[in-house]
C-alpha cells in the first residue's frame, strides 16, 4: 500500500511542478491597447516556463484585465493582443487556476503600423493598407510608435540621420508579426545596423522576433537603453552576431536587455568548424568598449536566456581593446545570466579588461575551449573591479595549455573575483582553473564549488566538493540526480538572485550548479485536489529590466 502511494505522491508531485507557471520576460514593456488590429493595441510576448502546450483554459491578465486574444500559445511562449481591459500593472498568467509571477507593462499611448512584401509605400501603414519597405520609419515613426513586419524576406535594414529615436517612456518598436517568420538578409553588410554617421545616436528601441542571416547580422552603434529580443541570429563572420559599440569618445552606452536571442554558427563565412583556429573575431554576442576611441562608459547590461552555439572565437564577450586607444572604457553592472552556451573554439564566456562590476550566473557551458583556452574566462587589469561567478555549471575542456577556468592580467588585491556554487567539470583532464600573470593572495575568492574530472579542487576553497556532480545524462542534461552531493551544498546567493536556470525558487540553503533540484518541504506536501506553488515569486535581479 504505502508503494502506491509514494507512487501516487509522485505523480503528484510532477504535475505540480509542471502546473506551475513563471515569466521570464516580455518583449513590450509597454504599449497602446488600441490601434493596430481590430483597434485592440499592440501583442506582447512573453517567455517563461510551464504554460502548457495548449491554452485550454489559461488566462492572462495585465493590470488586472483580461487581455483579447492569444495569436501564439506554447508551453514557453505565448503571445497576446492587450484589448480593452488591459491596464497599466503586472502581466500574469494563470494556468490551472494557478497564477505566476508578475512582470511590469505599461499602456499609453502610440500608433501601430505594418510592412508586409504585398504592401504599398504611398499607403497609410495600416493592417488592411500596409507599407513595403522599411524606409517609411525614416520620416513616418515617432517615439512611441510600433512597427509590425509581416511574413516574408528583407534585405537588411539600416538607420540614418534621420531616423527618428524613443523615449524612455515612449520607446520605438520594431517587431516581428507574431507567429509569423520575418527574414532579414544582407551578405555584405550589416543586416541591422544602427551605426549613424558621425555622432548620431539611436536610443529606446525594440528589436523583437527577427531571423537575421548575414556576415553581420545586427550592429549598433552610439545606441543606448535598447531591448534585443527573441532574435535568430546567424552565419556571423565578423564581430559578433549582436555588435555593440560606439564611435563616439566618452559616450554613454547603456542600459541593454538582451533577452532570449539565438545565435549560431559565428565563424568563417559562417560555417563552423570545431577546433578550427578562429581568433579575436566571430562572437556571438560581443559589447566593445569605444571602436577606436576611449572613456566609453557602458552600465546596466542584461544578457540573459540566450542560446548560444557553434562560434569560432567566444560566445558572449565585454571586450576594451587598450591596443586601438580604447584607454578609459569601462563596464559596469554587467548581468550575464541563464544563458546556454555550448560547441565554442574558444571560452564560452569571456570578461576583459575595463570591467568595474558583473555578475554571472546560472549559465550553463558545456563543450567549450574545443580549439584553446576554456569554459569561462577573466582578463583585467582593472583596479577595484568586482566579479562575481556563481552557481554555473561548466562542463568543458582547457586548450592549449589552458584550464577550465582562465584568469589573465595582474589581478591586484584591490580586485575581487568571487567563484561559489559552480560545477566546474574537466574533460580531457584539463586543469581547473589557470593563472596567467601575477594574481595577488586574496583576489581570487573560491568557495562551495564542485570539482570533477582532474582530481581534487584547489585547498583553497575550503568547502568544496570534489566529487562527480551526478548530472541526469552528461553532456545534455545538467539537472542533478536525487543523490548528487551537489545538492544542499551550496551556499546563500540570494541578495543577487533567488531562481535556478528553471526558474525554480531556491531555498535558503542553495544547491550548487545551475540547476536546482525541487524540494517540498514536509509542510509544504500537497494534498489531493489542492495545488502548492513551487517557484515562488518569480526572477529577482537588479539592473536593467
Amino acid at each position: 500500500m504505502k508503494k502506491y502511494i509514494f507512487i501516487a505522491f509522485l505523480f503528484f508531485y510532477s504535475y505540480a511542478l509542471a502546473a506551475d507557471p513563471i515569466i521570464f520576460y516580455s518583449d513590450l514593456i509597454s504599449g497602446p491597447q488600441t490601434g493596430g488590429l481590430n483597434n485592440k493595441g499592440v501583442f506582447v510576448t512573453i517567455v517563461g516556463k510551464n504554460f502548457g502546450a495548449l491554452q485550454g483554459t489559461s488566462t492572462i491578465t495585465v493590470g488586472g484585465g483580461a487581455v483579447d486574444n492569444y495569436p501564439v500559445w506554447s508551453d514557453t511562449k505565448v503571445s497576446f493582443q492587450l484589448g480593452a481591459s488591459a491596464a497599466t500593472g503586472n502581466i500574469v498568467i494563470t494556468v490551472d487556476s494557478v497564477a505566476s509571477n508578475g512582470i511590469a507593462f505599461t499602456v499609453r499611448a502610440g500608433n501601430i503600423y505594418f510592412i508586409d512584401d504585398t504592401g504599398n509605400d504611398e499607403a497609410d501603414g495600416s493592417v488592411a493598407n500596409p507599407w513595403l519597405d522599411f524606409e517609411n520609419i525614416h520620416t513616418n515613426l515617432v517615439a512611441g510608435d510600433t512597427l509590425y513586419w509581416r511574413a516574408g524576406t528583407w534585405t537588411g535594414f539600416r538607420f540614418q540621420a534621420t531616423t527618428p529615436t524613443g523615449t524612455v517612456a515612449s520607446p520605438i518598436a520594431l517587431v516581428a508579426y507574431p507567429g509569423e517568420t520575418v527574414n532579414i538578409t544582407d551578405l555584405d553588410d550589416p543586416a541591422i545596423r544602427m551605426w549613424g554617421p558621425g555622432t548620431t545616436e539611436y536610443h529606446d528601441y525594440v528589436i523583437a522576433g527577427f531571423v537575421v542571416t548575414s556576415d553581420r547580422p545586427m550592429s549598433l552603434g552610439n545606441t543606448y537603453n535598447m531591448r534585443i529580443i527573441n532574435n535568430v541570429l546567424k552565419d556571423a563572420d565578423y564581430y559578433g552576431a549582436i555588435e555593440v559599440s560606439s564611435a563616439i569618445a566618452g559616450y554613454d552606452q547603456s542600459n541593454f536587455c538582451v533577452y532570449g536571442n539565438t545565435v549560431s554558427n559565428c565563424n568563417t563565412n559562417g560555417t563552423w568548424t570545431a577546433a578550427e583556429n578562429n581568433y579575436s573575431l566571430y562572437q556571438g554576442i560581443y559589447f566593445g568598449g569605444g571602436d577606436g576611441v576611449a572613456n566609453v562608459t557602458t552600465d546596466n547590461i542584461d544578457v540573459s536566456w540566450n542560446t548560444v552555439y557553434n562560434f569560432g572565437s567566444r560566445g558572449i564577450q565585454f571586450n576594451n581593446d587598450e591596443e586601438v586607444g580604447a584607454a578609459g572604457n569601462t563596464f559596469t553592472n554587467i548581468k550575464i545570466s541563464n544563458n546556454l552556451i555550448y560547441n565554442g573554439n574558444r571560452d564560452a564566456i569571456r570578461i576583459s579588461t575595463g570591467t568595474v562590476s558583473a555578475n554571472v550566473f546560472n549559465n550553463i557551458i558545456y563543450d567549450c575551449g574545443l580549439y584553446e583556452f576554456g569554459g569561462l574566462g577573466i582578463i583585467s587589469w582593472t583596479t577595484g573591479s568586482t566579479i562575481n561567478i556563481y552557481n554555473n555549471t561548466i562542463y568543458s575542456e582547457g586548450n592549449d595549455g589552458y584550464g577550465v577556468i582562465n584568469i589573465m592580467g595582474d589581478v591586484n588585491t584591490t580586485a575581487d573575483y568571487v567563484f561559489k556554487n559552480n560545477i566546474i567539470y574537466s574533460l580531457s583532464s584539463s586543469d581547473y582553473l589557470y593563472y596567467e600573470g601575477e594574481v595577488d593572495s586574496g583576489s581570487v575568492d573560491m568557495d562551495n564549488d564542485c570539482y570533477y574530472g582532474n582530481g581534487n579542487g584547489p585547498a583553497y576553497d575550503t568547502n568544496r566538493v570534489n566529487a562527480d556532480p551526478l548530472f541526469t545524462t552528461n553532456g545534455s542534461d545538467f539537472h542533478l540526480q536525487a543523490t548528487s552531493p551537489c545538492r544542499d551544498a551550496g551556499v546563500d546567493l540570494s541578495a543577487v538572485f533567488t531562481t535556478d536556470y528553471d526558474g525554480v525558487s531556491r531555498p535558503s540553503v542553495y544547491d550548487i550548479g545551475a540547476y536546482e533540484y525541487p524540494t517540498i518541504e514536509e509542510e509544504e506536501t500537497p494534498v489531493a485536489g489542492t495545488s502548492t506553488s513551487l517557484l515562488g515569486a518569480g526572477v529577482a535581479f537588479s539592473g536593467v529590466q
